[in-house]
Formats: structure tokens, sequence, C-alpha cells
């Protein structure tokens, strides 16, 4: 999950995995921030991980949520 841009070198995207484990990347972590990214783990260290992004793997969280939270309402009034 990108959280935004790594706030040491703005070329490169911020995000953690599903064990809570930073990983960094080239990208625009604005544009990223909020979606799930693959990425492939090039170099690792104890507190992080660093990468080269695969693909862009969904929606922004916020849109999902709020797609479904339209799907429930409708399906709530048919």
């Amino acid at each position: 999950l990108v959280e935004g841009p790594n706030p040491r070198k703005p070329g490169q995207a911020a995000g953690r995995i599903r064990h809570n484990k930073l990983v960094y990347f080239d990208g625009d972590g604005e544009a990223l921030r909020g979606k799930l990214v693959m990425v492939e783990v090039t170099e690792c260290n104890a507190f992080s991980m660093f990468g080269k992004m695969v693909e862009v793997v969904s929606r922004p969280l916020g849109q999902v949520q709020l797609e479904k939270h339209i799907g429930q309402a409708t399906a709530a009034a048919e």
C-alpha cells in the first residue's frame, strides 16, 4: 500500500508490505498514494526494503470504498 512520497528522496514512493515493513521504490508517491502496487524487492535491511514497481494492482482505496458503499445503498433501495 503506497503511503506517499519518500520524505528523504522525493523521486521515490514509500509504502508498506502486509507485515508493516517499509518499502521504497522509484515512482510518483503523490499519484500512487492509496493504491496497491506490486514491488520487486532488490535490497533489504533490518527496517526497510528497496525495489522497483512492477504494476499497480488496484484503484485508490477511497474509490473502492465509495463504490462498495454506493453498491450497498443501491441494493438496499431495490
